[in-house]
């Protein structure tokens, strides 16, 4: 039938060929017809789909971003995207989540091949955790590893988005034995140096302008090894610099050396540390010795000193008078004692600085130099990358 003059007559004959099922000619024309009892399988339907992936950890993100984008499709197809509106919304909330959740589990499946690359890992009883300060043995396990075992800090953390790392776990990014655990940060752009102050009868050491206390972005190395437990690891860079991160903060791989940052400006350890250096073989003999015999003298100097400050603070302490004048008298002598010993002791503390100041130099001069040479063996590496890749 066409319909012409009586538009009201074609209308009342759709309407009447839809309810009883005659107005097959008109189907591929006319919108479908949505029930209430339709809309209530699509409801029922959304939700057996948020039932299954709500407590998805991400793994199952594509077929959910799938099964979404079907179901949006066939709710327009039939003309039901407005009346389900919020369905379609509830579905969409839970995809951000899942998104979320696939992202953090790729970074944790990073996280794991990047702990699975720790050098002690793959190889097992040749290297250990006291070789991580030689620096032969570093360049030997720089030289022997392949290039996808590489790892550099991630420009900026941000680029991870993870929440959930608790910062309390995870130590400061500074090295063992190599790199202070504080720096100065009115001095952080002075030239590097380092120096001895006296403090309660101890020489205590402090840095300044040592600002890659902690791993730069774009520090080439390798990952040492794990801490039992938990995703911190210790990262050994071409220098011999020893840093404490997050495997969250690593990405694998090795970027071309022109990109590079520049390693640390001086080897920042404490003078403590300088017997274990000496031990490995990493510094002279000469200069754990010169270092003990001045702490040695100092020491003796400062101990000189306050012990005889100690009898006159015992006087103060069973003298006759009221609590606030003992205690000023004991802050009073306290200062002058400690005065005594910045001048009567310099010579010692001077001469312990230049004994730490000569070891530092050494281990800084050492770890240039291991630097150029483990550089100079990687960039043909990374020559021969390129030429394999096409690139």
């Amino acid at each position: 039938m066409r319909c012409t003059v009586f538009m009201w007559n074609c209308v009342a004959l759709m309407t009447a060929g839809s309810m009883v099922g005659g107005g097959e000619a008109f189907a591929d024309k006319a919108t479908p017809t949505l029930t209430n009892a339709r809309v209530y399988e699509l409801q029922v339907e959304h939700i057996e789909l948020i039932k299954k992936y709500r407590n998805d950890d991400g793994s199952g993100f594509e077929a959910y971003r799938d099964a979404v984008a079907a179901f949006v499709a066939k709710a327009k197809a039939e003309g039901a995207a407005e009346r389900i509106a919020d369905y379609i919304n509830n579905l969409n909330e839970l995809l951000e989540r899942l998104t979320r959740r696939r992202a953090t589990l790729d970074l944790k499946k990073q996280d794991e091949r990047i702990v699975a690359g720790a050098v002690m890992a793959r190889f097992p009883g040749k290297y250990t955790l006291e070789d991580s300060i030689k620096l032969d043995k570093v360049s030997a396990a720089f030289a022997e590893s392949d290039l996808k075992d590489f790892v550099v800090r991630a420009k900026t953390s941000s680029k991870r988005g993870l929440k959930g790392r608790r910062a309390r776990e995870i130590p400061p990014a500074h090295a063992e034995a190599d790199v202070p655990r504080r720096t100065r940060r009115s001095t952080r752009n002075a030239a590097p140096r380092a120096q001895l102050m006296w403090a309660q009868g101890e020489l205590t050491p402090a840095f300044a302008g040592t600002s890659r206390s902690n791993l730069a972005p774009g520090i080439v190395g390798l990952m040492w090894t794990v801490r039992a437990n938990t995703d911190v690891v210790l990262v050994v860079t071409l220098d011999g610099g020893r840093y404490w991160t997050s495997a969250s903060e690593l990405v694998l791989g090795i970027p071309d050396a022109d990109t590079w940052s520049s390693p640390s400006p001086m080897a920042s350890f404490y003078p403590a540390e300088i017997a274990a250096l000496a031990e490995a073989g990493q510094l002279a003999k000469k200069r754990r010795a010169a270092w003990e015999s001045a702490n040695k003298g100092a020491r003796a100097c400062s101990k000189k000193i306050w012990d005889a400050a100690d009898r006159k603070f015992a006087r103060i302490h069973t003298a006759n008078i009221l609590e606030r004048t003992r205690e000023n008298r004991k802050a009073a002598l306290r200062e002058q004692t400690a005065k005594a010993e910045r001048v009567r002791c310099n010579v010692w503390l001077k001469r312990a600085e230049a004994a730490w100041q000569a070891a530092l130099t050494d281990r800084t001069e050492a770890r240039r130099a291991a630097y150029e040479r483990n550089k100079a063996k990687l960039v043909p590496r990374l020559a021969t990358r390129k030429v394999a890749s096409g690139n």
